[in-house]
């Protein structure tokens, strides 16, 4: 079943459909990107009515924090996203430009189609 369409930190987006507008939606291999970045990007507490939920990757930023840090904190967040597929395993890269920018590249494989997905997040 679709979700409505929404990359986290930016706005919904409308469709048109025979002259009817309507928020896009999004389904399948993006409906799971769409998730994980979300969940990722949320921090804990942000959601009153769920206030685990979230990887806070966002904190991070401008603060003292390993790779390695950042890396359990995307698979602890992935293991708890039930499209993300745990066979194989997602893996977790963690780059530095050296003027601040840091890219985090999350390798997974979507539970229901098998589709393996790559997945960019940069922190700066």
């Amino acid at each position: 079943m679709p979700d409505i369409s929404h990359v986290f930190g930016t706005d919904l987006v409308l469709q048109s459909n025979g002259g009817v507008s309507d928020l896009a939606t999004v389904s399948s291999i993006s409906q799971v990107a769409q998730r994980l970045y979300r969940r990722l990007l949320t921090n804990p507490g942000a959601y009153s009515y769920h206030p685990d939920y979230g990887g806070g990757l966002g904190t991070f930023v401008g603060s003292p924090v390993s790779a390695g840090q950042i890396q359990a904190v995307v698979l602890q967040q992935c293991r708890l996203e039930s499209d993300v597929a745990t066979d194989p395993a997602p893996s977790v890269a963690v780059t530095s430009n050296g003027v601040g920018m840091t890219v985090v590249m999350v390798e997974f494989t979507d539970a229901t189609s098998g589709t393996p997905q790559t997945l960019q997040i940069p922190l700066n």
